[in-house]
């Protein structure tokens, strides 16, 4: 009987060591491919925003409503060849108010990534320049060929 017990609770061991080995995997792959997301995103809305200093501002700001695992940090290094500079959104509120005062910007942000199958997703996301304009957007991205890619971007909210 307790051999029985003891090769029953190996087996479990044994299952269960395959199955976090497998979630783990499975958890890389999000956190991968919500990197992607994230970059393409930020870089289709630096290109496409309808503020009229995004020519001339001194920094774009960005902020990540849930990020985890410190993604900010890895897609501004993945946006290290944008002009002008990217920076955390938490920079910009370390300023002192005559530091602001200086320089034009732009602030950029991501609300929520929704995977609606594992190629095809929705990023709540928009931009803010002070009290000049703004907007939300919903914008569907699809995997095709390994990248992410903005196949509809759809403007909800303009100011």
């Amino acid at each position: 009987m307790e051999n029985s017990i003891k090769i029953y609770c190996s087996a479990i061991l044994i299952i269960l060591s395959f199955w976090t080995n497998g979630q783990t995997k499975i958890e890389k792959n999000v956190l991968k491919n919500k990197l992607d997301i994230e970059v393409t995103t930020f870089r289709h809305l630096f290109k496409n925003n309808a503020s009229l200093i995004k020519n001339k501002a001194s920094y774009y700001f960005i902020s990540i409503e849930d990020s985890a695992n410190n993604t900010i940090d890895k897609v501004i290094d993945k946006l290290d060849n944008v002009t002008p500079t990217v920076k955390k959104i938490d920079e910009y509120h370390t300023m002192t108010e005559e530091q602001r005062k200086k320089i034009e910007f732009l602030s950029f942000y991501i609300n929520e990534i929704t995977f609606l199958t594992k190629r095809k997703v929705e990023v709540y996301c928009g931009y803010y320049e002070a009290s000049l304009s703004s907007s939300g957007n919903v914008v569907r991205l699809v995997k095709i060929f390994g990248k992410w890619r903005i196949i509809k971007d759809q403007m909800i909210v303009i100011s």
